[in-house]
């Protein structure tokens, strides 16, 4: 009866355990999902505010017929309201360049990926897990050999005993 209750409590945790690991689980791939959705919208958005700045400055650079760098401050250190003064050519060439490469993401954002590829495979729950093991069968509880019932006896005896004796000597002294 003992090994009957034990295995069911045995199965009971283990599926109770089971059901809490893919609540966990299913939870970190929603938030693994967001934060990568959340890195691709930014490297998009950054992606398209860049090629539009280049193009901004390309057709500013056609207009003012500047074919060659009018400038002597490198290109990276330009800011974007100035990026005209690189030229045509080079500014083609940045455009073409970063419509090939696409949006660039950072380190962060493989590491996610790689995180949610793994969490998407799932957990793996041992259906034979086993939450409760014992080594021997148990024993019958023995009886305990301590004089609790008679050191009780005695102390309140003598609890007693001091009380009656402190009442005694406060009804002498009022007589």
């Amino acid at each position: 009866m003992l090994r009957q209750y034990v295995a069911f409590a045995s199965q009971r945790a283990a599926s109770h355990l089971n059901d809490e690991l893919k609540g966990a689980w299913a939870a970190r791939t929603v938030q693994m999902k967001a934060q990568v959705k959340r890195q691709e919208e930014v490297a998009k958005a950054i992606y398209s505010r860049r090629v539009n700045s280049i193009e901004q400055a390309l057709k500013i650079a056609e207009q003012h017929n500047i074919s060659r760098s009018a400038t002597d401050v490198p290109a990276d250190e330009l800011p974007d309201s100035e990026l005209f003064l690189l030229g045509r050519p080079m500014l083609q060439a940045r455009l073409e360049n970063l419509q090939a490469v696409g949006p660039a993401f950072d380190l962060d954002y493989f590491q996610n990926r790689a995180m949610l590829n793994t969490l998407n495979v799932g957990p793996t729950l041992d259906p034979r897990f086993q939450t409760y093991r014992y080594l021997r069968t148990p024993e019958e509880p023995v009886k305990r050999d301590s004089p609790r019932r008679a050191f009780l006896m005695i102390m309140w005896g003598i609890v007693g005993a001091l009380i009656g004796a402190g009442v005694a000597l406060t009804r002498r002294r009022t007589i």
